[in-house]
């Protein structure tokens, strides 16, 4: 049987300054875009009716053919809870084992999973919504694989732009790929939400301590195969 090898997390050494300016969206303009969909649930999260009832006019405007007024949304302050900061924390774990409940054989990696453990819906300074706990990277005998989103099967469309520090990177081979997010300070990345409403959004986080928790990563898989 196999065994869950825990590593524990890595904390950034840096936080970001606490104070973020908003910006215009980076979207299709339509009613699914982020800022306006978290002012749409600002009423039900700390009763700002106010800032709500602006989302609302502006999602009621759009589906009824009328031009969505995006600077207008982006301008529109959000309460600093909603504003993701600090930098992440970076588990680092590993699968061993040769056999799984079946006696089939397991396959053996390690992984660096990305934690932002603050509540409930966050959003970045440009807008993207906050990744909560996504697996970045993983590596096992064929190497290291940079894990992008998964198109959702009932749905139509799929994610596929993939950026870091604003440059897109979802062209670029896996390694330069890998070397790109190694190196940035912010990755966002399209997400689709499930069925059925299937829409695909950008999905962010900030890079401190990505570095340390990959090269962890690969020392912990690295140690893994040394004992066996």
């Amino acid at each position: 049987m196999g065994r869950a090898l825990s590593i524990g997390g890595l904390q950034g050494e840096h936080d970001l300054p606490g104070t973020v300016e908003s910006r215009a969206l980076v979207g299709d303009g339509g009613a699914g875009d982020v800022a306006a969909q978290v002012l749409e649930f600002l009423p039900l999260m700390r009763g700002a009716a106010d800032l709500g009832m602006q989302a609302r006019a502006l999602l009621v405007d759009t589906a009824h053919g009328g031009s969505s007024n995006v600077e207008a949304v982006s301008q529109t302050r959000l309460p600093q809870e909603f504003y993701l900061h600090g930098a992440p924390k970076w588990d680092v774990g590993c699968e061993a084992g040769p056999t799984d409940q079946f006696g089939d054989r397991k396959r053996e990696y390690c992984w660096l999973k990305l934690d932002n453990p603050a509540p409930g819906v966050q959003i970045m300074d440009d807008n993207s919504y906050a990744m909560k706990h996504e697996t970045i990277f993983e590596v096992d005998a064929e190497g290291v694989k940079f894990i992008k989103p998964h198109k959702v099967s009932a749905c139509d469309g799929a994610p596929r732009r993939i950026a870091v520090d604003g440059k897109r990177i979802d062209q670029l081979s896996e390694k330069d790929q890998i070397e790109a997010v190694l190196k940035g300070s912010r990755l966002v990345r399209e997400e689709q939400g499930k069925w059925p409403y299937c829409g695909i959004a950008p999905n962010g986080t900030y890079l401190q301590g990505v570095r340390p928790g990959y090269d962890r990563m690969m020392q912990q898989w690295r140690a893994l195969h040394s004992h066996q």
